[in-house]
């Protein structure tokens, strides 16, 4: 395996995808949902960047309202 020293290996990575949420939880220290996905092109940034990732753990507001996200860092590690 060749390792690019210009690229970063992480332990552990948090996506926090969106800023939708369906959910009012009454301990949730977000704040008010809003309609914000990260974009592509963010996504795309970052791995350009990103040699290995161990742990992946997608958050935000409800990741799942941005399932195409999910699947986009998925094809994209």
């Amino acid at each position: 395996m060749i390792i690019n020293t210009n690229r970063l290996t992480y332990t552990y990575i948090e996506f926090d995808l969106t800023r939708r949420c369906n959910l009012q939880c009454p301990h949730c220290f977000r704040g008010d949902a809003q309609d914000i996905d990260m974009s592509h092109d963010v996504i795309d940034a970052f791995f350009e960047h990103t040699q290995a990732i161990y742990h992946l753990l997608f958050s935000g507001g409800e990741p799942t309202l941005y399932i195409d996200g999910m699947r986009y860092v998925l094809d994209a590690a």
